[in-house]
């Protein structure tokens, strides 16, 4: 839900969820623990995606906060895919990246620099490894 409302104040519209990295935890989440929730948005994009859909990229930092101790804990990053509506009301599909010039993100600092490049660079793997595939199972018809 944070990711989401970051996103749709971020682009104006209402957002079209696309994609949730893979989720693995760096450490544990009790019941009863505390948990604190940053977002923020990485990049933009109107070309990566394969369908053509303009794309904001959104990561959420969850915390464990450990009030007697004063400690927080980094337990996880979550890295999400959204589109943003095509018509203002919500309605209609993902917009298309020729359609909208989306929003710059630039960095503050040299580590949300450093996240950004990291966090593009898996995507554009990812888009290779998806092309390839597709590529590999239209040979195989």
């Amino acid at each position: 839900e944070l990711a989401r409302s970051t996103v749709h104040v971020f682009g104006g519209r209402r957002p079209m969820f696309h994609e949730l990295d893979e989720v693995t935890f760096k450490s544990p989440v009790s019941v009863g623990d505390m948990v604190q929730f940053t977002s923020c948005v990485l990049y933009t994009s109107e070309c990566v995606d394969p369908l053509g859909r303009a794309t904001v990229h959104t990561e959420v930092r969850a915390k464990v906060l450990k009030p007697e101790s004063g400690q927080t804990v980094e337990s996880n990053v979550f890295n999400f895919t959204f589109g943003l509506a095509a018509n203002m009301d919500g309605s209609g599909s993902s917009i298309q990246g020729k359609d909208v010039e989306l929003r710059r993100v630039l960095p503050a600092t040299r580590e949300e620099a450093y996240r950004i490049v990291e966090r593009y660079e898996a995507d554009m793997r990812q888009v290779e490894e998806d092309k390839e595939m597709d590529r590999v199972s239209l040979q195989g018809v």
